[in-house]
């Protein structure tokens, strides 16, 4: 938006209607912009952006290494060698150049130079950081871009059942299956019969307008019910294979921000709790499968019954 607002007749203005979460990629879109001319005010303490009408002139821009990408490398090579890491300045604004500070705060050997980086191996030490505005640090983005890169696949979860569009699609699959297996045991007329019929059964009609709206009022609770039944059905059996998949991912997250800390007692941390959970999640996997292969069953083995 800040890019465009040049190209605005009267010029831009963005009104923030909540704090800036990633406030150092707006100082370098800002910072961009004035290398070509463009100049961006902060308005009101904060509180909004303004871009003048105008238009970008031509110069000479210094495209900067990515830090988010070479931050696993330092890493590395503070803990097993000599690392170095060119078109990298230490007085970048991208968050992840917080990995230096991260890295010397543990004892890490750091050598700024005029674009590059380097870092050696020594004798580490634990620490506490806050990783908020740096997130990146954490490659747990390595299973898509795999996909990406050697499949070409735009989209991955290493957990597919952990996000609900896929397990509520498959439950919604089930309930076809339960409606169609119905319909083809009991007729089309036998299914809509039990739609007002059951569970509450239904009143003999008789020449008395009483049991008439008697009828209609039992027909009515009924398809209620089996509405009720549908829904929850549905429900329940999507969301428990995605409650118990999506738990079990975050706490893989979460192990896998111990790797993060880069000290021994981190990364072997990281490896123990990470194989045994590895190996405890696919007995998860395993019994979440067969709970829900055996609903499904259940689920059609009663669109079979007569009511």
């Amino acid at each position: 938006m800040l890019i465009s607002g040049p190209r605005y007749t009267t010029g831009l203005r963005l009104d923030l209607s909540s704090p800036v979460v990633s406030g150092r990629y707006v100082e370098m879109t800002r910072s961009c912009m004035r290398e070509f001319g463009v100049d961006v005010q902060v308005a009101e303490y904060g509180g909004a952006y303004v871009v003048s009408a105008g238009a970008f002139m031509p110069a000479y821009y210094l495209v900067e290494g990515d830090w988010s990408g070479a931050a696993a490398v330092l890493a590395l090579g503070a803990l097993a060698g000599d690392v170095s890491a060119a078109t990298l300045y230490d007085t970048s604004l991208q968050a992840d150049v917080a990995v230096l500070d991260l890295l010397e705060r543990m004892g890490a050997r750091v050598t700024r130079r005029e674009g590059a980086i380097q870092v050696v191996a020594s004798t580490l030490k634990p620490g506490s950081f806050h990783l908020s505005g740096a997130i990146d640090l954490l490659p747990v983005d390595w299973f898509p871009w795999i996909a990406h890169n050697a499949f070409g696949l735009d989209y991955l979860r290493p957990l597919p059942t952990a996000d609900l569009n896929a397990t509520l699609g498959m439950a919604l699959g089930v309930l076809v299956l339960v409606i169609w297996y119905s319909i083809k045991i009991k007729g089309f007329g036998g299914w809509t019969h039990e739609l007002v019929c059951a569970p509450f059964g239904m009143n003999k009609i008789t020449a008395n307008p009483l049991t008439w709206l008697g009828a209609l009022a039992l027909a009515l609770a009924n398809f209620g019910m089996n509405m009720v039944e549908f829904v929850s059905k549905t429900l329940s059996h999507g969301m428990r294979l995605y409650g118990n998949m999506y738990a079990g991912e975050l706490i893989f997250f979460l192990i896998a921000g111990l790797g993060g800390s880069a000290t021994l007692l981190g990364v072997l941390g990281h490896v123990l709790t990470g194989t045994v959970w590895a190996v405890f999640h696919i007995l998860i996997v395993l019994l979440q499968a067969f709970i829900f292969m055996m609903l499904t069953l259940v689920y059609i083995g009663q669109a079979h019954e007569h009511h």
